[in-house]
């Protein structure tokens, strides 16, 4: 009889008693150090989700009603969209009872949709230094954003830390530019964003971190992580509503 595979088993041997170590499953070892992984799952894991998509939708179709005919609408449906694929996707992926196959696909998506966000809440903000540089970092940023979801289908299992890592260099491509964007958006519309992509950069430290994590069992660092992701979120919110005006 094939032993276990994982754990101790036992195996006698004439007379004799003994136990010996069976081979563990081939898990990653970044998972086996997570105590928040797939085979511990918070029980409100993808719950703030459910509720933070449920605000975008009809935040983001307000937004887009709000904005000036021409390119500001336009702006405001790229950043909107973008917004709305990640929280709804997120929303689906964080919930409960997908096959494994089904899970993995999801997976790859969600963290796709991370590039998106990225690319489509720098848009608006980006595009106030046009004409001028803001047509460069645009293209930029967007072609990082896809070459960032081509390295999420093609090696999803990257380690986390480097995807924090890509996540955060892209969002702070147009940082070296932010006096040229406090000119244009005002000195308390760029603190806003400044408080905004801060939360982001804790966010990912935490998703990197996997710390801190207070209850693995009900509200973990992953929880942790995307708090601070809708907070950043709709800070940004905040000033792109008054861009697209």
């Amino acid at each position: 009889m094939n032993p276990p595979r994982g754990g101790l088993y036992r195996r006698a041997s004439r007379g004799q008693c003994r136990y010996t170590v069976a081979r563990v499953p081939l898990v990653p070892e970044s998972e086996r150090r997570s105590v928040t992984s797939s085979l511990i799952r918070p029980r409100l894991r993808g719950v703030a989700d459910i509720f933070a998509a449920a605000i975008a939708i009809p935040a983001i179709l307000i937004l887009v009603d709000h904005a000036s005919p021409g390119t500001p609408t336009l702006i405001a449906a790229v950043y909107g969209l973008c917004l709305v694929i990640l929280l709804v996707g997120s929303a689906i992926y964080h919930r409960p009872g997908w096959s494994l196959r089904t899970g993995l696909i999801l997976r790859k998506i969600d963290h796709a949709n991370i590039y998106l966000m990225i690319a489509g809440s720098a848009t608006p903000i980006v595009a106030t230094l046009i004409p001028g540089p803001g047509r460069t970092i645009l293209i930029a940023m967007w072609i990082s954003a896809a070459l960032g979801i081509v390295k999420t289908f093609l090696w999803p299992r990257a380690p986390r830390q480097l995807s924090s890592l890509i996540y955060t260099i892209i969002g702070c491509i147009p940082v070296p530019f932010a006096f040229q964007i406090g000119d244009a958006v005002g000195d308390e519309a760029l603190r806003i964003l400044a408080i905004g992509g801060a939360s982001f950069l804790l966010g990912g430290i935490v998703y990197a971190r996997r710390w801190p994590n207070p209850d693995p069992f009900v509200f973990g660092y992953h929880e942790i992580f995307h708090l601070f992701v809708f907070a950043g979120a709709g800070l940004h919110y905040s000033v792109i509503w008054d861009l697209v005006a």
